[in-house]
């Protein structure tokens, strides 16, 4: 089972890529105390317990990753794919494959949505948005 999260984000895709790219940049947006071995077969891993081995990477398109954070869903793989839109415009699209369950992906599906919106707005304002205001501002939308 597979979640999917598409996102346009108003930069170009070298900047979104690099978000993900530099471990300084990541502690930011995503985690704490990221370490990257950006590179095929590079390591990585985080404070959140998020590690695994890079598969796949063309700079400025594609990242694709092994999960084997042992809390969530270890043994699956992540793609993220990165498309120029438009001048400073870049749709950003995180599949996360192999989950083994329908709760799995509502999980991830949650983690990755909160993921791309603090990217997102990192990105466009400076100022990530950490999971539990993203999580209070969707449940008073509801």
């Amino acid at each position: 089972m597979n979640t999917i999260i598409i996102e346009i984000i108003n930069a170009d895709a070298v900047k979104v890529f690099d978000a993900w790219a530099d471990s300084n940049k990541l502690s930011v947006w995503f985690t704490t105390n990221a370490k990257s071995d950006f590179r095929v077969n590079g390591k990585y891993s985080n404070n959140d317990g998020d590690e695994g081995k890079f598969l796949e990477i063309i700079s400025g398109k594609l990242i694709r990753f092994t999960w084997d954070n042992k809390q969530h869903c270890p043994g699956t793989e992540v793609t993220v794919e990165f498309a120029e839109k438009a001048p400073a415009k870049t749709e950003i699209k995180i599949t996360h494959q192999k989950l083994p369950s329908q709760d799995h992906v509502n999980s991830m599906n949650e983690g990755w949505s909160w993921a791309v919106q603090s990217l997102k707005s990192y990105l466009e304002t400076g100022v990530p948005v950490s999971y539990e205001a993203w999580k209070n501002n969707r449940e008073i939308k509801s």
